[in-house]
């Protein structure tokens, strides 16, 4: 149960951003997406069965809805003063498999 709800809280907090009204900006929303991937991929190869298999289709819907690059995301978050260009090549490797999609991606954006 404990992991299960580990598991889910990164879904919370990603929507608590993406959708409050105390954070109202897009540059935000890269890095929370990052951090969803980043939750669902480990727990596809949790050692748990059942979390195995919670995970395998939010991995298949993640994959879905994400495949492909979200430009004006990508574009807030370069604006950011914070994180410029260095948050694209971080975020991209992860969500964009295999790295000529991602390099491909980075120089859309």
């Amino acid at each position: 149960m404990l992991k299960v709800c580990k598991l889910l809280e990164i879904f919370n907090l990603a929507t608590h951003i993406i959708s409050s009204s105390m954070y109202h900006t897009a540059n935000l929303y890269l890095v929370e997406v990052w951090k969803v991937k980043q939750v669902i991929d480990n727990a596809s190869k949790d050692e748990d069965f059942f979390i195995r298999d919670i995970a395998a289709p939010m991995k298949q819907k993640f994959d879905k809805y994400w495949g492909q690059c979200n430009l004006l995301m990508s574009i807030a978050s370069v604006l950011d003063p914070r994180c410029k260009f260095r948050i694209i090549g971080i975020c991209f490797h992860l969500l964009y498999k295999p790295k000529e999609i991602a390099k491909e991606n980075m120089e859309n954006v």
